[in-house]
């Protein structure tokens, strides 16, 4: 599941990621999404998960585990896209 435009195709729930008028993603975390970073991680890969959202968002390298926190504005200029996330229905 990819969501990369508010055009898109997919399943992904658009009022969670669309673009900006910006081009920039206006991305609304929650815990358990997959993202896809505009810069790699030192270890190389570009994909992190969201573990905590609050006034900052917490987020671990899916490559090497690595935990990194950034404040919601800093983290709205780094996405590039949303992989996956959680399911939408709760059980």
């Amino acid at each position: 599941m990819r969501c990369t435009a508010p055009t898109s195709s997919t399943s992904c729930d658009v009022e969670r990621a669309r673009r900006g008028p910006d081009g920039r993603l206006d991305y609304h975390p929650e815990v358990g999404d997959l993202i896809a970073l505009r810069a790699a991680h030192v270890c190389g890969s570009e994909r992190m998960v969201v573990t905590q959202v609050g006034l900052d968002v917490r987020l671990a390298c899916a490559g090497c585990g690595a935990r990194v926190v950034l404040s919601r504005e800093r983290l709205r200029g780094r996405v590039r896209e949303l992989l996956g996330g959680v399911d939408s229905a709760d059980a």
